[in-house]
């Protein structure tokens, strides 16, 4: 599984954003467990309306060849109130940009380590967002 968070491509419907730094966090599928799309959506609402005093754009969190997504949300806030939302929406990780580096940071997955993946330019596809399925 942790190897298939570093696979990750992020397609949103805007350049990468140029924050010094901020997160990518989801709400969908806690702790990878598959959730029905409504209750994805649902708590994803719940995570947006936590966010509302915080610059945001929202993505889709992509594999490679951009067939499996999750709407997910880039936003310019503390990484340790994106941990605590991640804690909260039951996420085992989150995306952290630090000066256009991407960092995969493990939250429930403690046993892990911070790695980073390198220049968040190599993952941002500007792109419209490809339609729910």
């Amino acid at each position: 599984m942790w190897e298939n968070y570093k696979k990750i491509r992020l397609l949103a419907n805007a350049p990468q954003p140029e924050w010094a730094c901020f997160a990518i966090i989801t709400a969908w599928n806690p702790a990878s467990t598959l959730r029905h799309p409504e209750e994805n959506d649902a708590h994803q609402q719940d995570l947006l309306n936590q966010l509302i005093n915080f610059p945001l754009l929202e993505v889709w969190g992509c594999s490679p060849d951009l067939s499996w997504r999750e709407r997910s949300v880039a936003v310019a806030c503390p990484l340790a109130f994106a941990r605590q939302l991640a804690i909260r929406f039951g996420q085992n990780a989150i995306y952290w940009v630090d000066q256009g580096e991407l960092w995969l940071v493990p939250v429930l997955l403690q046993h892990e380590e911070t790695v980073s993946l390198g220049p968040l330019v190599d993952y941002w596809i500007a792109s419209a967002p490809p339609p729910v399925k």
